[in-house]
């Protein structure tokens, strides 16, 4: 018979939360609400949608990291990340509807769209300011 080492334990634990692809845990004390169950996380920098409820322990990543600038607007969330933070031309800009749900997050490249969206919505503001 074989014996469960703490390395064979450490693995398991390991690999469950790595199953939970997508998925980030909180640290409370450093991470900023932004309304409607969504949370800026400093470290990694992304904003993530809280589902650990009142104790505010998980969540799924909405705006991948690392978010370089985010602003609140109404009901919408307005980020600004990178994939290389060294190349601009890697940014990636967001809008997140937080009536409407975790799937309107929508993400692009193209900065003349984004600020189109933008206006279309009736958001006022700019992220690069």
């Amino acid at each position: 018979s074989r014996q469960v080492t703490m390395k064979h334990l450490r693995v398991f634990f390991l690999l469950f939360f790595l199953a939970g692809e997508g998925c980030i845990l909180i640290h409370s004390d450093d991470s900023t609400e932004l309304g409607g169950d969504y949370r800026y996380m400093p470290d990694p920098s992304a904003i993530v949608y809280d589902k650990g409820g009142k104790l505010k322990t998980g969540g799924v990543i909405i705006v991948d990291p690392t978010v370089k600038k985010y602003k609140l607007y109404g009901n919408y969330i307005v980020a600004k990340s990178c994939d290389n933070c060294d190349d601009s031309t890697s940014f990636i800009y967001w809008i997140v509807d937080k009536d409407r749900g975790i799937d309107t997050a929508t993400p692009t490249k193209d900065v003349i769209a984004f600020e189109k969206r933008l206006k279309e919505l009736k958001i006022n503001l700019k992220i690069d300011e």
